[in-house]
């Protein structure tokens, strides 16, 4: 997508491209790099509560890595441009141009500071600099050697044109308020951007950090704006949860790694997934996933958790061996978690454990199950 917008960018300029270009290199290139080890990771994953898996020296380097490498040789190849006698700055990045008996430096931290400054040196001539002014930014500020300046604008563009001599500079401020933006599909559904930052939320953390240097951390990035009337539901949910919790016989929290263990957990093509925060757990075709739950004699349900987004899911429920449900998802409650209820013959509760074991069926997924409870009947 990058080369694509230097292509487009060259057919005709505009300032618009490289916002785009921007935000896609500092959220997305950057991050899928680590400077402190080198290492680069196979994808980046945005589900609430991931984290980024990283390649390591020797073992791990995966093909998808490969379509993006190049990408980091060419964080400098996009800084400058020139037409005619008018020279564009489009990226913030510490730089020096030679340009036509002229030196041009970019001085700044951007994008984790708002203020860049470009110091003129070389011969004097008269040229026009045309600095990108970001479509985020609702008050830039432009000074000529101290003195502020009005901005010319054009195409996205401050543009100030004058004889530079030696020893001029221009200083740009681009003040970064922190903004909400809903996403393309879902106007309900927002991320948090500080300037040209996609911003994260991580637990260690008890403000918004930037998303791209959350290099080994688990973040989450878009959050979900709810109605007062809809906030009181999730209250109702979380109190109807904690009922039931009171009432089981036994929790499996599936995904967590020591409850699992605790439960005995025997899996083949199986995964630990999070979703909405919630951690969980799936099979694929051929594969299973299997735990211990304590028991009593007599009526028991079990008690899952599923996404209700999930969709083309088809997976069969055993108990000690004997199926007791199919279940079918088809994303019946978006954005939300639903609870299904499975009766388990008074026969199969005469042990004090019984084995749970989902299977899906060949060419689905088994859930994944965010949780089982083993409840007595009401």
């Amino acid at each position: 997508m990058l080369k694509l917008t230097r292509h487009l960018y060259q057919w005709r300029p505009d300032a618009a491209y490289f916002d785009y270009y921007e935000r896609a290199q500092i959220n997305h290139i950057l991050a899928q790099h680590d400077p402190t080890t080198s290492m680069f990771t196979y994808m980046m994953p945005l589900m609430t509560g991931s984290r980024r898996e990283f390649s390591t020296p020797e073992n791990d380097f995966w093909c998808c890595m490969g379509t993006g490498m190049e990408s980091h040789s060419k964080h400098g190849d996009s800084i400058w441009w020139e037409s005619g006698d008018t020279l564009f700055v489009n990226l913030f990045v510490p730089s020096t141009v030679r340009w036509r008996g002229s030196t041009l430096d970019l001085d700044t931290s951007y994008p984790l500071s708002e203020n860049i400054t470009i110091s003129v040196g070389g011969r004097a001539r008269r040229f026009a600099l045309a600095i990108r002014l970001p479509g985020w930014c609702a008050d830039p500020r432009l000074s000529v050697n101290g003195k502020p300046a009005a901005i010319s604008r054009s195409r996205g563009y401050a543009i100030v044109e004058r004889k530079w001599r030696r020893g001029d500079s221009v200083a740009l401020t681009l003040p970064m308020a922190l903004r909400t933006e809903p996403t393309p599909d879902d106007p309900r559904m927002v991320a948090r951007l500080k300037g040209p930052v996609v911003m994260a939320k991580v637990a260690e953390e008890a403000s918004l950090v930037p998303f791209f240097l959350q290099y080994d951390r688990a973040a989450e990035v878009y959050f979900k704006t709810y109605t007062p009337e809809e906030l009181a539901a999730i209250e109702r949910e979380k109190a109807d949860a904690r009922a039931l919790d009171a009432r089981a016989l036994d929790i499996a929290r599936l995904g967590d790694e020591a409850d699992e263990a605790a439960h005995g957990l025997a899996s083949k093509i199986s995964y630990a997934v999070v979703y909405h925060g919630r951690k969980g757990r799936d099979a694929r075709t051929g594969g299973f996933f299997e735990f211990t739950m304590k028991s009593e004699t007599g009526p028991l349900v079990l008690n899952a958790s599923y996404s209700g987004d999930d969709k083309r899911r088809l997976f069969h429920v055993l108990v000690d061996g004997e199926p007791v449900a199919t279940q079918a998802l088809e994303a019946e409650s978006r954005g939300g978690f639903i609870e299904r209820d499975y009766p388990i013959p008074e026969a199969l509760t005469r042990s004090k454990t019984l084995r749970i074991r989902f299977v899906p069926e060949a060419g689905h997924s088994a859930g994944p199950v965010f949780g089982c409870r083993l409840l007595r009947a009401t």
